[in-house]
C-alpha cells in the first residue's frame, strides 16, 4: 500500500502534462500556412492520457482499496460523488458559454437547441454531430464520456479482476489492433464527422481505452514487472520525444483526431508504465510540485481553458480586428485560465473542509 502511494504523485503530474497537452492543442500557438493548428492531435494524447489513467486508478482502488467488496448501494454513492465533483462547474461552464452561442439560439438554430438539454444531461456524446458534441463549452463532452464510464465501470472492473493472465495478454493486444483496424476502417469511407465521433468520442469506443489503463494496473500487480530494463527506458524516453513530432505531423491533417487514438496509445501506456513503477529521474521530474500542481487543477483547467481562448479570441476580433489569436495573446489567455483554475480549486477544497 505504501509503495502505490509513493506512485501517485507522478501519476498526477502526468495529469499536469496532460492538460497542457490539451491546453496547447486548442491555442493555436503553431499554424501551418493554411492555417490549420500543427499542434491539434496534441489533444488526443491528452484525453488519451485521462482514460489511460482513469482504467488504471479505478482498477487500483476496486482491486486493492475495497470496492470490489463494496454493496451496489456504496458504488452508486460513489458514482454520485464523482458526478457531484465535476457537474456544479459544468453548469457554471455551460452558463457562461451561452453568451457565445446566444446569436444562433435567437436564430432558431435546431442543433443548438437539442444540444441545450443533452449538454445539461451529459448525454451529447451519443449525437454524431459535431455541433452537438461539441457544443458550448466544448470541453463538456470528456464529461459526457466520464458519466459513461461511470456508469460501465462496476461490471468492467469487475470483469477485468476475473480475467486470467493469457486473456489479459491476448485481450490487451487485440485492443491495441481494434484501434488500427477501426480507424483504417473507416477513414474516408464515412463522412469526416460520423468517423470522427465513431472513433474519437462515442463512449462504446472509448471504453476500450478505459480498459487498458485497467489491464496495465493487473500486468504490473499480477506480473510482478521489474523496474523497467535499459530497453523499456530508451522507449520512454523515445515515447515523450515522439510527442511533438507525431502532434505536428497529424495536426493539419483532416482524419487526425480518428488516428490519433490509434497513434497515442501505445506511447501513452509506456510512459504511464514507467511513471508507475520506476522511480528515477522522469519519475521525480513528474512527481515534483509543479507537475503535481497542474495536476492537482487540471480538472478545473480543463474546463475553464477553452472558454477563456474563445472569450480573448472574440474579444480580439471585435476590439482590435484580429481574426485570431496569436502566439502572446494565447499564453496570456492560458496564463488567465491557470489563475482561475486555481481559485476555483482552492475554493471547492475550502467548501469540501468546512463540509467536514
Amino acid at each position: 500500500m505504501t509503495a502505490e502511494k509513493k506512485k501517485l504523485p507522478a501519476l498526477q503530474g502526468l495529469r499536469g502534462l496532460a492538460i497542457l497537452a490539451i491546453m496547447a492543442s486548442h491555442a493555436n500557438l503553431v499554424s501551418n500556412a493554411a492555417g490549420k493548428n500543427m499542434l491539434g492531435s496534441l489533444g488526443g494524447f491528452g484525453v488519451e492520457c485521462f482514460l489511460l489513467l482513469t482504467g488504471y486508478l479505478m482498477c487500483y482502488w476496486h482491486l486493492e482499496r475495497g470496492i470490489a467488496a463494496a454493496t451496489m448501494r456504496e458504488k452508486v454513492g460513489y458514482a454520485l460523488r464523482k458526478l457531484r465533483r465535476y457537474y456544479p462547474l459544468h453548469i457554471v461552464m455551460l452558463i457562461v458559454a451561452l453568451p457565445l452561442a446566444a446569436k444562433s439560439l435567437y436564430y432558431g438554430s435546431l442543433a443548438d437547441w437539442v444540444a441545450l438539454p443533452l449538454n445539461i444531461l451529459l448525454l451529447q456524446d451519443w449525437v454524431p454531430r459535431s455541433r452537438v458534441y461539441f457544443s458550448y463549452n466544448g470541453v463538456s463532452w470528456y464529461l459526457s464520456l466520464q458519466l459513461a464510464l461511470l456508469v460501465m465501470a462496476p461490471g468492467t472492473l469487475r470483469w477485468l479482476g476475473n480475467l486470467r493472465r493469457r486473456s489479459m495478454v491476448l485481450l490487451f493486444v487485440g485492443i491495441l489492433l481494434l484501434q488500427w483496424v477501426l480507424a483504417l476502417a473507416v477513414t474516408g469511407r464515412m463522412p469526416a464527422q460520423v468517423s470522427h465521433w465513431l472513433v474519437y468520442v462515442l463512449p462504446l469506443t472509448r471504453w476500450f481505452d478505459f480498459v487498458l489503463g485497467g489491464l496495465l494496473y493487473r500486468f504490473l500487480r499480477d506480473f510482478r514487472l521489474p523496474c523497467a530494463t535499459p530497453l523499456e527506458r530508451c522507449l520512454t524516453l523515445l515515447s515523450f520525444v515522439a510527442i511533438v513530432p507525431i502532434a505536428m505531423s497529424t495536426g493539419g491533417e483532416t482524419h487526425s483526431e480518428v488516428y490519433s487514438v490509434a497513434l497515442w496509445s501505445l506511447p501513452c501506456l509506456i510512459i504511464l508504465r514507467h511513471l508507475a513503477a520506476e522511480p528515477d529521474r522522469i519519475t521525480s521530474v513528474f512527481a515534483s510540485w509543479p507537475m503535481v500542481w497542474l495536476g492537482n487543477i487540471s480538472f478545473e483547467l480543463f474546463l475553464i481553458h477553452q472558454l477563456i481562448l474563445r472569450y480573448a479570441e472574440v474579444i480580439g476580433r471585435k476590439a482590435f480586428g484580429h481574426p485570431a489569436l496569436g502566439v502572446t495573446s494565447s499564453l496570456i489567455a492560458m496564463a488567465i485560465a491557470i489563475v482561475l483554475a486555481a481559485c476555483v480549486h482552492e475554493y471547492r477544497g475550502y467548501r469540501i473542509k468546512n463540509r467536514k
